[in-house]
């Protein structure tokens, strides 16, 4: 063969080789064009965890079901209060007890607890008529004037305890105590409180202001049952 041949027939094969050659290269582009990554996808495996755990109702940050039946951050979500009504106060709960019970959650019963003082003690605290078994009498205090303050024949023998004398006209004798007989000359009508308290202090238990009035009792706490 020619010179002349041997270029020709280099020259027909070239193209061939060209197109061998590239087809290989693109079917390799093309597989791996058809795996995909992170990078061709924009979207971030951590990403794509959060906004599924977002679709279920569950906050990531949090860990709590948003429907678990309490409000999060609301410190009367579930009530702590025993008893009475929550409200929130300063970022904390408050319990507003019902009568007769105390405690940051209501969790104490008030009591009046003691024995009531002598009838003649409630003159000074709620009252005598208030305390059964005591009551409101009258009475006669003070100092009666001596006999001698009657030098007069008819006044004295008004006074108890006193004799008139009509030779020397005078008035003497011993008047009784003020306390005793009539309230005479000298001597005051007053009250006092008398009798003996026949309750004990859980009577007042129902008022607890006037248990704290009545002497002898106190108001106590005690856990609720």
């Amino acid at each position: 063969m020619t010179d002349a041949g041997r270029d020709a027939a280099t020259d027909q094969s070239q193209p061939g080789d060209a197109s061998q050659d590239t087809g290989l290269d693109a079917g390799e582009d093309m597989a791996t064009g058809d795996l995909g990554t992170a990078e061709d996808t924009g979207v971030e495996p951590d990403a794509a965890l959060a906004d599924q755990g977002t679709d279920l109702g569950v906050d990531p940050d949090l860990g709590v079901t948003a429907d678990a039946g309490f409000d999060v951050g609301n410190p009367c979500s579930p009530s702590p209060c025993v008893r009475g009504t929550c409200s929130v106060s300063g970022g904390d709960f408050h319990c507003a007890c019902p009568d007769g019970y105390t405690g940051d959650t209501c969790e104490l019963i008030l009591q009046c607890t003691g024995t009531p003082s002598a009838c003649a003690v409630q003159q000074q605290t709620i009252g005598c008529s208030q305390v059964p078994g005591c009551a409101t009498m009258p009475t006669c205090t003070g100092t009666p004037l001596s006999c001698a303050a009657f030098n007069d024949a008819l006044v004295c023998p008004e006074q108890q305890g006193c004799t008139f004398d009509p030779g020397t006209m005078t008035c003497s004798g011993t008047r009784p105590p003020c306390a005793v007989g009539t309230c005479n000359a000298g001597c005051s009508m007053s009250s006092v409180c008398a009798g003996t308290p026949n309750v004990g202090c859980s009577y007042f238990g129902v008022n607890l202001t006037q248990c704290a009035m009545v002497g002898g009792c106190t108001v106590t706490t005690s856990p609720a049952p």
